[in-house]
């Protein structure tokens, strides 16, 4: 058996810096405000790509995405090659579990070095039943020393607020109120692990443009270069107002390399 601490690694869906880090931000953070408080925090850290499935290879790896084989979001593969850091940890002697949910499903190679993996579907929400299923089996249903990598979707859209985060005193916008209700199951999440040997790790895949704030870069530019483009092309000029400007220029991540979307925290 290995001898070492336990290593819980928390990755939240669309967490940028700024909704940590970031000055008039409204969302209660008592838990993750407490993590910060007692570790190490990075403000500044750089995801690999602005969307969810490279960028959680590249966590896992230490590899680019030209490098690991997954560029997109779905249809790629995790590379036959590549070592993945449950896999360094599980031959070392720890257990090692992961619970994901949106596109990082079996299909992705993901689970590659993961004794346990369960991915559930992304309205499976902290605040509902599964939640209180892993905070009953947490961590019980794992052998010391663990790594557990957790996936969280709430900030995700449509946004997944609980009903005791819903109004005002919890966050301005629907994305600070999802937070809030993120962090408090942290917190229940916190309270059960030994948190003497546990290196608790705490970051986002990529931030998110959150609407009704200033994060509305680079889209007046797209589309002063896309009518360039297609002003004259009647066909071309419909296809862009019907799958374009809803797919590409709406979308709050993914799209784009600015600060709000490639810059998360790092605790």
């Amino acid at each position: 058996m290995a001898d070492g601490n336990n290593v819980l690694l928390v990755v939240v869906d669309c967490l940028g810096s700024d909704a940590l880090f970031g000055e008039g931000r409204s969302a209660q953070t008592p838990a993750m405000d407490g993590l910060r408080a007692a570790g190490v925090s990075f403000p500044n850290a750089v995801t690999a790509a602005t969307y969810t499935t490279p960028s959680f290879v590249s966590l896992l790896t230490g590899l680019y995405p030209s490098a690991h084989g997954i560029r997109s979001l779905a249809g790629g593969r995790l590379d036959a090659g590549c070592c993945t850091l449950a896999g360094v940890l599980g031959e070392a002697g720890y257990d090692t579990a992961a619970f994901v949910t949106g596109p990082l499903g079996r299909e992705t190679g993901l689970d590659r070095g993961f004794r346990l993996y369960e991915h559930r579907p992304p309205d499976d929400v902290c605040y509902g039943r599964w939640g209180s299923e892993m905070l009953a089996s947490f961590p019980s249903q794992l052998r010391r020393p663990w790594f557990v990598l957790l996936h969280l979707w709430e900030l995700h859209m449509p946004r997944y607020v609980g009903p005791a985060f819903s109004s005002a005193a919890h966050g301005r916008t629907p994305y600070e109120r999802a937070l809030s209700t993120v962090d408090a199951f942290i917190s229940l999440l916190l309270e059960r692990a030994p948190m003497g040997e546990t290196l608790v790790l705490l970051t986002g895949d990529h931030g998110e443009r959150v609407p009704g704030t200033a994060e509305r870069f680079g889209l007046k530019l797209g589309k002063v270069l896309v009518n360039s483009v297609v002003k004259k092309l009647p066909v071309a000029r419909t296809l862009y107002r019907k799958r374009v400007r809803r797919h590409v220029l709406n979308r709050d991540h993914g799209y784009h390399v600015r600060d709000a979307l490639a810059r998360v925290p790092l605790i």
